[in-house]
């Protein structure tokens, strides 16, 4: 079965909608990505949710939330927390540079990039988040397999330990069937034979009641050890 390849989504954060129009030049082509664009920065957490973002593409100066705001929002979020986010600005300054990966950013692109490095940048970006979700995804999958795994062996251990009892209960239970049967067949003899004073007689009775008691106590015990209900 051949394996789907995962598609790309890429978020375009930016206030001004000519911004669509031109990274959509570099991207539009590519049949495994798409492209959501979107002027509402403060959104930028529920709008990466919403496109299951790869990757997010954003301007640095924006009215309201900026650039940098985006980053914290997206960084503070744990659905949104690794989503890569590329800062786009039009200045080319190293200071505003190390502020944005201090902040967050994984790259950082000067306005307007040429398409095929910035497809380049967005596939390896993506790549790597969509690597990342796969790792996270078999870490799970392996730990439900190792719980599951740890319930079955604990139901399999007390199965064991269940059986081990039932059949020491059984030879036990045997042994003292036969000993039941020895010694009320030997009272049984002697109430056939007489001779016996009726205050022994009576206790022969008593012990013939307790032989009777102790043969069904067995009898559970025997059906405990081969885990079948005692016929009525």
């Amino acid at each position: 079965m051949t394996q789907e390849t995962p598609r790309i989504s890429v978020l375009l954060i930016d206030d001004e909608a000519i911004a669509l129009d031109l990274i959509a030049y570099g991207l539009e082509r590519e049949a495994d990505v798409t492209l959501r664009y979107d002027a509402r920065s403060e959104m930028a957490v529920a709008l990466a949710r919403e496109t299951a973002a790869t990757t997010v593409l954003v301007d640095l100066r924006m009215p309201g939330a900026d650039g940098f705001d985006v980053i914290r929002m997206l960084r503070g979020d744990p659905a949104t927390e690794h989503i890569p986010v590329v800062l786009l600005s039009s200045e080319d300054d190293p200071s505003i540079k190390v502020k944005a990966f201090a902040t967050g950013a994984n790259d950082y692109l000067v306005k307007w990039p040429d398409p095929r490095e910035l497809l380049a940048r967005v596939r390896y970006h993506s790549g790597a988040y969509i690597a990342r979700q796969q790792r996270d995804a078999a870490f799970i999958s392996l730990r439900l397999s190792q719980e599951e795994l740890a319930v079955s062996q604990s139901a399999l251990h007390q199965a064991q330990k269940m059986e081990a009892i039932g059949q020491l209960t059984g030879g036990v239970a045997h042994d003292f069937n036969n000993v039941l049967q020895i010694i009320g067949g030997n009272l049984q003899l002697i109430k056939l034979l007489g001779g016996v004073s009726e205050k022994a007689a009576s206790r022969i009775e008593v012990a013939l009641a307790g032989v009777e008691r102790g043969a069904k106590l067995s009898a559970h015990l025997l059906a405990f050890a081969r885990r079948q209900p005692l016929q009525a």
